[in-house]
């Protein structure tokens, strides 16, 4: 019995033994394993790979028809319009997306739930009678995750008893430069009366797209007004004067028989009476009159007190250069159609010690050279209108030859625009001339000798403004005359033109005006222009249809369209090139 319990207790030993055992080798297992898994997390953050979830979802959402209101319903009645779609959706930019012709009187609300679009007509919205509708989503509607847009969704319906199928298209361009014209309403009305545009929505429109064009579906026969309009309030009303605008003259006919009828149209923005200007009266010797565009229809004149003045024009700036012998009131007249504007200019201080005669070319000797065309004169410009040269003052180098007067003094007007000087034993012919137009511009004139240098220096007191105050610094510029070789020819032949219609001509280096002309009783013409940098040149042409030598714009109301423009880009002018340039004068 002992021995048994011996056996069973050594047994037992042996088997606590085991169990030890067996327990630190699972903890050895366990402590290997931890430190493989903790070596493999910190390998896996030192080196983050991004997360993959498979293919993008390219797909967009698609409509449920037999969970949705029905599309193309006839004799409609309003009511809330779902549609149910396979995935979750959201909305984006929908004010500016949703398009609906004819268009609703009043907003609509547009929200989502899940999956569901939910659309309601405004509870006071009276619908048009046998009209058909077209509700147009735009890419407003999206999915949720990766924003993908339904493509093409639409909701069309009628009034009536059927869904009308004609379609207007059409294209809406810029009347000045001709380039298409984005996000620009093309609308018809079937009131025929010309207020309409002013009083009520159209019975349809389309939204011009980057390239300017437009469609116009589910159109019923019938006649229609045709109106253009860039919409700034988007309220579909020509309310504002600056809304750029464009009309077709002719009553649009719809027929049954013609599937898709085409419209080009051409919007501007109309002129209307210029305005009074906003005067600047507050300094002595400039009264400044800021009109809100081109002043051509409006004529200032002063009351004559005794003044010296100068009239200039800057774009929509007028700008009246006065000097008077005392300091009295006096009047401004601004002539606008039947209207006359009167502004008081105050006998103001005359102060005419703060102000300094200066050019806007003010340079020191051996700076930068000026490139001449042997052909141009030299024209610099001061910031006050000149009265007088005094040209003993002016003196030129040609290669380090002094072309100087010999003569005491020589005062040069306004009035008196030419004067020869002359260099011992050498006789030459400069001509100086202060602009008639830009009276602040002094051009000289001379037979330059190409690929030499002048030296020109305009000495203090050598120029004398309106105020009668005279430069106090000196004025050097340095010009090299350039070869003729280095400039161009552009011989211009213009044909197609009607020879009892006026043309004005321009022709363009970039956006600058090289010249412009007019042309009349012609129907061909050919001209040559010399000398003329190396670059790209265009000729601008405008149907003049009443001589004034300038564009016009259009009158929606006295049913006057703008005059036609036509640009032609021509062949790039390289140096000692001729350019031969056939226009076709085409609207």
């Amino acid at each position: 019995m002992n021995f048994l319990r011996s056996s069973s207790s050594i047994k037992h030993k042996f088997k606590g033994v085991n169990v030890w055992f067996l327990n630190l080798t699972l903890a050895l297992e366990l402590r290997i394993i931890l430190s493989v898994l903790s070596l493999y997390l910190l390998i896996a953050c030192a080196q983050q790979q991004p997360l993959t979830g498979g293919k993008k979802d390219e797909a967009p959402p698609i409509i449920n028809q037999d969970l949705s209101t029905p599309n193309y319903q006839t004799n409609f009645t309003k009511q809330t319009l779902e549609f149910e779609f396979d995935e979750y959706i959201q909305l984006q930019n929908i004010t500016k997306q949703l398009v609906i012709s004819p268009p609703l009187e009043r907003i609509p609300k547009v929200t989502t739930k899940l999956k569901k679009l939910i659309f309601e007509f405004p509870e006071d919205e009276v619908l048009k009678e046998d009209a058909t509708y077209s509700i147009n989503f735009g890419d407003a509607v999206k999915d949720l995750t990766e924003g993908n847009p339904v493509p093409d969704f639409k909701f069309i319906f009628s009034t009536g008893a059927y869904i009308d199928s004609l379609k207007v298209e059409g294209s809406i361009i810029d009347a000045i430069t001709g380039e298409a014209v984005e996000g620009a309403l093309y609308m018809l009305y079937d009131n025929l009366s010309d207020s309409v545009v002013q009083t009520e929505k159209p019975f349809y429109f389309g939204k011009t797209d980057s390239d300017g064009k437009f469609a116009i579906e589910n159109v019923k026969a019938g006649a229609y007004k045709g109106f253009a309009l860039e919409d700034q309030d988007l309220n579909y009303l020509y309310n504002i004067p600056t809304e750029r605008i464009g009309f077709s003259m002719d009553t649009i006919m719809v027929k049954d028989d013609s599937v898709t009828l085409s419209i080009n149209a051409a919007i501007f923005e109309p002129y209307s009476l210029v305005g009074k200007p906003k005067a600047d009266v507050k300094r002595y010797g400039l009264v400044t009159l800021a009109f809100k565009r081109a002043p051509f229809d409006a004529t200032v004149t002063l009351e004559e007190v005794g003044q010296t003045s100068f009239i200039e024009t800057v774009e929509d700036t007028v700008k009246v250069w006065y000097h008077t012998p005392d300091s009295l009131d006096w009047s401004i007249y601004v002539n606008r159609d039947t209207i006359i504007d009167t502004i008081l200019v105050k006998g103001l201080p005359k102060n005419l010690a703060q102000k300094k005669l200066s050019s806007t070319k003010v340079a020191k000797r051996k700076e930068s050279i000026i490139n001449l065309n042997p052909f141009k004169p030299i024209k610099f410009t001061f910031n006050h209108p000149i009265q007088k040269i005094d040209t003993s003052l002016i003196i030129f180098t040609e290669d380090s030859v002094s072309v100087q007067e010999t003569i005491d003094t020589f005062n040069l007007s306004v009035d008196t625009t030419i004067v020869s000087s002359e260099n011992t034993g050498t006789r030459i012919q400069a001509q100086f001339q202060i602009d008639s137009i830009e009276q602040r511009t002094i051009s000289i004139s001379y037979d330059w000798k190409e690929t030499l240098q002048y030296e020109l220096q305009v000495l203090p007191g050598a120029v004398t403004d309106l105020y009668g105050l005279t430069n106090t610094d000196t004025l050097q510029l340095s010009y090299l005359v350039k070869e003729q070789k280095d400039f161009g020819n552009i011989n211009l032949t213009a044909s197609g033109m009607d020879s009892l219609q006026t043309y004005q001509f321009e022709l363009l280096f970039g956006e600058n005006v090289v010249e412009s002309f007019s042309i009349t009783g012609q129907s061909d013409y050919k001209r040559t222009f010399s000398s003329l940098p190396p670059g790209k040149y265009s000729v601008k042409v405008i149907e003049d249809l009443n001589g004034n030598g300038r564009w016009d714009s259009g009158d929606y109301y006295k049913k006057l369209q703008p005059e036609n423009i036509s640009t032609a880009t021509l062949e790039e002018l390289k140096a000692n090139w001729d350019v031969e340039a056939n226009v076709v004068v085409e609207f």
